[in-house]
C-alpha cells in the first residue's frame, strides 16, 4: 500500500511534511480540523526510510516512515 493515513481531531490546523534522510522536503500537505482523516499518496517515493513531521498549532512530532 503506497498511502499514508493519519487520523486525528485534536487540532485545528496541521501540516504534514515528509523528508528524505538528507533533510530534503519531498512533500508538504496542509489540512484543517474539518478533515478527520487524511490520506497521502506516497507511491511516487522509492522504497526507503523517510521522516514524517506533523506540525500543529502548538506541537511538532517527527516519526520514522519506512516505505517498502
Amino acid at each position: 500500500n503506497k498511502t499514508l493515513n493519519i487520523e486525528s481531531t485534536k487540532f485545528r490546523l496541521a501540516t504534514i511534511e515528509i523528508f528524505d534522510l538528507n533533510g530534503r522536503k519531498l512533500l508538504e500537505k496542509h489540512f484543517s480540523k474539518s478533515t478527520k482523516e487524511i490520506e497521502i499518496d506516497v507511491s511516487h517515493l522509492p522504497s526507503g526510510v523517510y521522516f514524517c513531521r506533523l506540525n500543529t498549532e502548538n506541537k511538532s512530532v517527527t516519526k520514522k516512515l519506512i516505505i517498502k
